[in-house]
C-alpha cells in the first residue's frame, strides 16, 4: 500500500458499510477482501435500529394482505372488477415501496423516512379506513384488519419519532 495520504484499504472498508449498510458483512463472516479481514469498527457496532421499525415493516406486510382482498373483485370486464384490481395493484405499489423504505432508511433512523412512513398513513391508510367506515359500516375481518394496521402504524411511528437535532 502506498502511504502518501492515500486511505488505507481497511479504512476504505469502513467508509463502504456506512454508506451502503447492505454491503455490510455479518460480525461472524470472514471477508473476502483480504483487507477487510475481521473488519470490525466501533462506528459500524454503533448503530443500532430505529425503535418501532419492525412494526412499521409489519404494517406493510400486513397491507399485502389488503391487495389480495381486491384480486376478488368481480370480473375485469365490469367497472368495479378493473377499479378492484387498480387498487390492489395501488396497494401492492405501496407495499413494496415502504418496505424498502422501512428496511433500509426507517430503521437505520433517516429522519425522511419517518415522514414518509407519516404521510403514507395519513394521505392513504386513514382516509381509506374513514372511507370504509363512513360509506359500507363495520365490515367484520375487514374493519378488523384496518384498525390493527392503523394500531401499528401509529405505534411504530410513535417509538420511532427522534427529535429534530
Amino acid at each position: 500500500m502506498k502511504s502518501n495520504g492515500s486511505k488505507r484499504a481497511g479504512d476504505m472498508c469502513i467508509t463502504v458499510s456506512m454508506k451502503f449498510p447492505m454491503f455490510r458483512a455479518p460480525s461472524n463472516s470472514v471477508s473476502h477482501v483480504p483487507e477487510c479481514s475481521g473488519m470490525s469498527s466501533q462506528k459500524e457496532s454503533s448503530i443500532k435500529a430505529t425503535r418501532g421499525w419492525w412494526l412499521i415493516q409489519t404494517f406493510y406486510v400486513l397491507l399485502l394482505g389488503v391487495s389480495g382482498v381486491g384480486l376478488l373483485a368481480p370480473s375485469l370486464t365490469t367497472r368495479e372488477g378493473r377499479w378492484g384490481v387498480g387498487l390492489a395493484l395501488a396497494n401492492l405499489t405501496v407495499v413494496i415501496l415502504g418496505t424498502g423504505v422501512s428496511w433500509f432508511a426507517y430503521r437505520l433512523g433517516q429522519r425522511w423516512a419517518w415522514w414518509l412512513v407519516l404521510a403514507t398513513g395519513l394521505c392513504y391508510g386513514l382516509p381509506m379506513t374513514l372511507i370504509d367506515h363512513l360509506q359500507v359500516g363495520w365490515m367484520g375481518p375487514v374493519s378488523v384488519l384496518e384498525l390493527v394496521l392503523l394500531a401499528v402504524w401509529a405505534v411504530g411511528l410513535i417509538l420511532g419519532y427522534k427529535p429534530a437535532p
